[in-house]
């Protein structure tokens, strides 16, 4: 990290003001029932100087905390954000991690996978399509009881200090009897990473101070729609397959009850997807705290709410990211710069060896294309 481009990075973010006062009283009203740990409220303090900056990374919450990445995610931008303060003392900074909470669909909850006693990976269920929105996941906890390691759902289970194991896990499987999957996953979140200052933000807190992204949005549905198009042009251009990424105007959705549906443009007006209702935009905008972003103006709203100098990324987000840069122009924002998450490959002793007899490291391997990674040793067999 260069201290000169992050001093850059930190300029070019102050061109802009942000809803400071606004965003950090909107998070420590949300975060409150979950009583945060001291260093949540003083990063919720530090958020309100406007020499403070933020790195950001996210995911939609997953069982028991989802795949091992989200973990990779959270302490790269933990990471990071300790690095750039060392490099930047005469600044503010702290880590966001944004819980797509809106975003989550029930295969988020399909499969949970732990290592057992022989090494051998173990998989639950897939545990059906049970909305996110209320704890109806308190029924499927006896059933998950009988697929998870006794020590992450019981208080039995002690180590050899007399102490209970992962007793983050148990809060948080104590917690889906009663709340929905996105609040017991910020449970855990900062039961985990709360000391270290991590602030979880579920978007359908900042609802309300969206108002500006969503009027400029509903002013002309298709602009977005359109800059996406021309962006998934472009990337088929260079050869490389576009990614599949939702671009029906407007890019916003509507909650309805516990559902979230898709809002379309109908002549001057807009309509839900499978329903009779009709909005105007003025009707809409009336009604912040019921519309939520589709996943290519997520970044965008986050651009605008939170001072974001890093994006933490994965690589599908990566290749999704570069088409949604077109997108921020068009609402007087930049796009953030992107740190990509850490990341690892594990090679068993079996794979190594048969890598050293082809000549071929580990690292040389995941860096050829596929076709000639699987050529290679039929060839060496024939």
């Amino acid at each position: 990290l260069d201290p000169a481009r992050l001093r850059e990075l930190v300029a070019r973010r102050n061109r802009r003001p942000f809803p400071r006062d606004p965003l950090a009283s909107a998070l420590s009203s949300a975060l409150a029932p979950f009583a945060p740990p001291p260093e949540v409220r003083a990063a919720l303090s530090d958020l309100r100087d406007e020499k403070c900056f933020a790195v950001v990374t996210g995911q939609q919450p997953g069982l028991a905390g989802g795949p091992l990445y989200l973990f990779w995610k959270t302490l790269t931008a933990l990471r990071l954000t300790r690095e750039i303060r060392s490099l930047l003392p005469e600044y503010r900074f702290v880590t966001f991690f944004w819980n797509a909470s809106d975003d989550h669909h029930p295969r988020n909850f399909g499969e949970l996978f732990w290592p057992g006693d022989d090494f051998r990976w173990n998989v639950s269920r897939p545990f059906g399509d049970e909305p996110s929105s209320s704890p109806a996941y308190a029924r499927l906890l006896p059933e998950l009881k009988e697929w998870l390691p006794p020590e992450m759902t019981t208080e039995s289970a002690l180590d050899g200090a007399g102490r209970p194991r992962l007793q983050a896990w148990r809060d948080y499987f104590r917690a889906l009897q009663g709340e929905d999957a996105g609040s017991a996953f910020t449970r855990l979140w900062l039961k985990l990473f709360g000391s270290r200052g991590l602030l979880v933000v579920e978007p359908r807190w900042l609802r309300p101070l969206s108002g500006e992204i969503y009027a400029a949005e509903l002013s002309d549905p298709g602009a977005s729609a359109s800059l996406l198009q021309q962006a998934r042009e472009r990337q088929a251009q260079t050869g490389r397959e576009p990614v599949a990424l939702g671009q029906e105007p407007p890019l916003l959705y509507y909650h309805e009850g516990k559902e979230r549906l898709r809002l379309l443009s109908l002549n001057q007006d807009f309509a839900l997807r499978g329903r009779a209702l009709r909005f105007t935009r003025e009707e809409l905008l009336a009604r912040p705290e019921r519309i939520s972003p589709a996943a290519a103006l997520r970044p965008v709203v986050e651009a605008a709410l939170l001072p974001i100098l890093f994006s933490v990324p994965g690589p599908h987000e990566l290749a999704y990211l570069s088409l949604t840069d077109p997108l921020f122009p068009r609402f007087g924002l930049e796009p953030p710069a992107l740190f990509p998450r850490w990341h690892a490959t594990l090679a068993e002793n079996k794979v190594t060896r048969a890598l050293e007899r082809l000549g071929w490291s580990p690292a040389t391997a995941l860096a050829r294309p596929w076709p000639e990674l699987t050529a290679a040793p039929l060839a060496a067999l024939a």
